[in-house]
């Protein structure tokens, strides 16, 4: 059976799953605005593609519910658990600040910190910076010589569907001690990302100057910054 949108655009599958009556589950993320929905509790798709959840009859010719989840800036890798009795789990990640929610969660909203210092050793935290980074931390540098002066990165920017190209992260930095940031992204490649986005695994001060900064950039490189 083949299940997807019509259009020029594309589905990826993160999760499949059986219940005990031979129903079957997929999940993923799609890009097609013409996704096949069938008594769908969420009938369109949000923005920079959302996930799809869709069961299918045992026989395989008919859908059984189909529908799209997530909200207005879009998500991606998902993991899927059917139990015997078709109870489904749908585990993943989003970048949206309105992905749907239910009375009762346990969070309805990002959190409004991304970071938490502590000035006591480690003995008690506080939500630093009042900046939320979308989605969130790969790396944090402080200045050795001035710890005003704050360096950061957070996830890379995709386009919506293939070919998606990426700056590999935004690189953000404060000469407030977190309290503003402004990004910094100056130097970095725009690259084909083909579904993956590049990530700044670590930030280094060169001990000698600390005017000068290394980035090591997942699958595109490592830069350095002299100013």
């Amino acid at each position: 059976v083949l299940v997807g949108g019509r259009q020029n655009q594309s589905e990826e599958l993160f999760g499949l799953g059986v219940d005990a009556a031979g129903n079957a589950y997929i999940a993923g993320k799609t890009y097609s605005t013409d996704y096949p929905l069938v008594s769908p509790l969420q009938p369109e798709r949000g923005g920079n593609g959302g996930l799809f959840l869709t069961k299918i009859d045992p026989t395989g010719a008919s859908l059984v519910y189909s529908m799209y989840i997530g909200g207005s800036e879009g998500e991606q890798e998902a993991s899927l658990a059917v139990s015997p009795d078709g109870a489904v789990t749908l585990a993943g990640t989003t970048f949206s600040a309105d992905f749907p929610t239910t009375a009762g969660s346990f969070q309805t909203g990002f959190p409004t910190f991304s970071a938490f210092r502590s000035l006591d050793g480690g003995g008690t935290w506080e939500g630093w910076g009042g900046h939320r980074f979308n989605p969130d931390i790969k790396s944090l540098a402080i200045d050795p010589t001035n710890p005003s002066v704050v360096y950061a990165s957070a996830a890379g920017e995709t386009a919506s569907q293939p070919p998606r190209r990426a700056t590999p992260m935004r690189f953000y930095k404060s000469q407030d001690g977190g309290v503003t940031w402004s990004k910094s992204n100056a130097g970095f490649d725009t690259v084909e990302s083909f579904g993956g986005q590049y990530e700044i695994s670590s930030i280094v001060f060169d001990p000698a100057n600390p005017a000068t900064l290394y980035a090591a950039v997942y699958l595109n490189g490592v830069y350095k910054s002299t100013d």
